[in-house]
């Protein structure tokens, strides 16, 4: 093994780091973009809830039943997710997040626990169901 100054030691130690949290960085975007394309695919299809005229255009949507994901007739809030990652103390945190509002009120926190007045419309779980082994895989391929 070739010898090396205590100093060069401590520079090679110092990039290593920094390519390792560089890629580190790289590997939450990336993971960040499969959970917004999950989350969008799982906000997309058909539901089984009631039928509702859409205002306007003579047309019929079919909302979401208890239980299922939200139903999104319009798309926005599909559409409003983005892909977010930064840097933690101890990694990366990696989410698809949506800061779309109703009335104040961050829609999809709304859907996700319900309310007084409606039953949840859950979808986290599901989509971090069917990210989990493509992120897994993102972060556990070698760094080096």
């Amino acid at each position: 093994m070739p010898e090396y100054e205590p100093g060069a030691l401590i520079a090679l130690q110092k990039k290593m780091h920094e390519q390792i949290l560089k890629e580190l960085q790289s590997r939450g975007y990336r993971a960040a973009n499969v959970l917004r394309n999950h989350t969008q695919k799982v906000l997309s299809g058909s539901r089984s809830g009631k039928s509702y005229r859409i205002r306007g255009s003579g047309g019929y949507y079919v909302a979401s039943a208890p239980g299922e994901p939200p139903a999104s007739p319009t798309g926005r809030f599909r559409n409003s997710f983005t892909a977010e990652s930064r840097m933690i103390p101890n990694g990366v945190q990696a989410m698809a997040k949506s800061t779309y509002t109703v009335n104040g009120y961050v829609l999809g926190n709304l859907l996700e626990d319900g309310t007084s007045k409606m039953a949840p419309r859950p979808m986290h779980d599901k989509v971090i169901e069917e990210s989990k082994s493509e992120v897994s895989e993102i972060f556990c391929s070698p760094y080096l």
